[in-house]
């Protein structure tokens, strides 16, 4: 993660059992990106890369499958949103 995340955001991970490791604040293009880090270590190691940030289509045009849970209709409750 980042270095500018909160100390309170690391100490949560670690305690849950991740490894937390601290980049640089580094622009996206750089090698030592987060996210460059991270999918690095992921090939390296053969593990699952969970980059849901990777396609900004979706993010803008969500799946028809969930779209309608923000429906008017059916509203999306005050604690399922993030501040």
């Amino acid at each position: 993660m980042p270095e500018k995340m909160s100390v309170d955001k690391r100490n949560a991970l670690s305690a849950l059992g991740a490894q937390v490791i601290v980049t640089p604040n580094l622009p996206r293009t750089d090698p030592g990106n987060f996210r460059n880090v991270a999918a690095r270590m992921a090939q390296e190691h053969g593990w699952f890369l969970a980059d849901n940030l990777s396609d900004l289509k979706a993010i803008n045009h969500p799946h028809p499958a969930i779209w309608h849970l923000a429906s008017p209709a059916r509203p999306v409750p005050p604690s399922a949103i993030s501040a």
